[in-house]
C-alpha cells in the first residue's frame, strides 16, 4: 500500500477530529472549557498542516521533528 494513501486517510482523520472538537466547543458549559477544546481542535490543525506538507514535499522518511516532537524533560 502506498504510503500517500495512508497519509491522506490520517488526513480525513485529522479534518474529523477537528469538526467534532468544534461541534462539541460550541456546547461547551463555560469560556474555559470552550478554550480548551478550541486549542485540541488548534492542535490537530498544526498535525493536518504536517501531513499536508508531508505529502506535498513527498517525504517518505517520516516525521523528523517539529512542534508535536517529544519535549526533552531532561531525564
Amino acid at each position: 500500500m502506498a504510503w500517500h494513501y495512508l497519509v491522506n486517510q490520517i488526513i480525513e482523520c485529522e479534518k474529523q477530529e477537528i469538526e467534532l472538537y468544534n461541534r462539541i466547543a460550541q456546547g461547551a458549559p463555560t469560556e474555559c472549557l470552550r478554550n480548551m477544546i478550541l486549542n485540541m481542535a488548534e492542535h490537530e490543525r498544526r498535525e493536518l498542516d504536517f501531513w499536508y506538507s508531508m505529502v506535498k514535499d513527498d517525504c517518505p522518511g517520516g516525521y523528523t521533528g517539529g512542534p508535536y516532537q517529544a519535549e526533552d524533560k531532561g531525564t
